[in-house]
């Protein structure tokens, strides 16, 4: 069975502490015709970065190693390999996406 749309509803909590957000989402298909009521197949959890809100580099580095040494690694690599950090914008990291089991192996379009 292939899943041809998803939606992702989709709650976000800022930590004052770490100066960023962490998103929580649950993905959800309408698997099947007729059916009005879509199917909860899997979450993510991602953080948000406005790097605008950071003064330096290193403070937004500080705040990635509060949240795990992994999600540091990532920032670390995205803000040495061509992020210009003096231009502000964002950035996200994709902390996990976790598809209920009888949903793994199936394609997902959207």
């Amino acid at each position: 069975m292939d899943i041809d749309e998803i939606y992702i509803d989709y709650s976000r909590e800022y930590d004052k502490e770490l100066n960023m957000v962490h998103g929580f989402g649950s993905v959800s298909s309408f698997m099947e015709e007729g059916i009005n009521e879509p199917i909860h197949i899997g979450s993510i959890i991602y953080n948000f970065y406005n790097m605008f809100s950071f003064n330096q580099e290193k403070d937004a580095l500080i705040s990635a190693d509060a949240v795990s040494g992994d999600e540091e690694y990532i920032m670390s690599t995205l803000l040495n390999n061509g992020f210009e950090f003096e231009e502000g914008g964002a950035l996200i990291t994709l902390d996990r996406i976790v598809l209920k089991e009888q949903w793994v192996n199936t394609k997902i379009y959207g």
